[in-house]
């Protein structure tokens, strides 16, 4: 008896339009209210509110996945003046470079005084971004702090975190 071929399904045509990324004018909603997280958390010495501002700008300036901000530990971050860049490991354990630009540096720069200012550690084994444990954050909280924010700036509902990569590659794009 001859056994029939599978059947696969076939996968829908996967197509970025505009409800995908954000304009610029939600772009500049977004970062003000991240600034406006950042100068709450700092007025009342909070990580959570800092992080969330800088959760928005790591991914509109690196395009990261949210597993990738996820695992990212400071040993991966190498600041130069002329160039600087982030080592990520990918998808399928694949390691790529994210090249970054004066303007994330300096952000970078003021993310970490304030985290290390409230106590929390920085060093080489450390995670970027963790929670109030110190722990490496989980995803689930990354897409919640963008719901957040989202939410804060008068975004549409169907943005999710990943749109900020959509967004970073539209950018780059134009």
């Amino acid at each position: 008896m001859k056994s029939e071929p599978k059947k696969t399904a076939k996968k829908a045509a996967w197509i970025v339009d505009e409800s995908k990324f954000l304009s610029f004018q939600e772009i500049i909603r977004l970062r003000k209210t991240g600034s406006e997280l950042k100068i709450i958390g700092q007025n009342i010495r909070r990580l959570t509110a800092i992080r969330r501002w800088f959760v928005l700008e790591l991914g509109l300036h690196t395009g990261l996945r949210v597993s990738e901000m996820a695992s990212l530990k400071y040993k991966n971050i190498f600041l130069d003046k002329d160039k600087s860049s982030i080592l990520v490991k990918g998808k399928g354990g694949k390691n790529r470079i994210v090249w970054i630009g004066s303007q994330f540096r300096a952000i970078f720069r003021v993310y970490n005084s304030l985290k290390e200012s409230l106590g929390y550690a920085t060093n080489v084994s450390s995670f970027v971004l963790m929670n109030l444990e110190g722990n490496n954050i989980s995803k689930r909280s990354l897409q919640e702090d963008f719901k957040l924010a989202g939410k804060l700036a008068n975004l549409p509902k169907r943005y999710s975190i990943h749109s900020l990569r959509h967004t970073y590659a539209t950018l780059l794009l134009r």
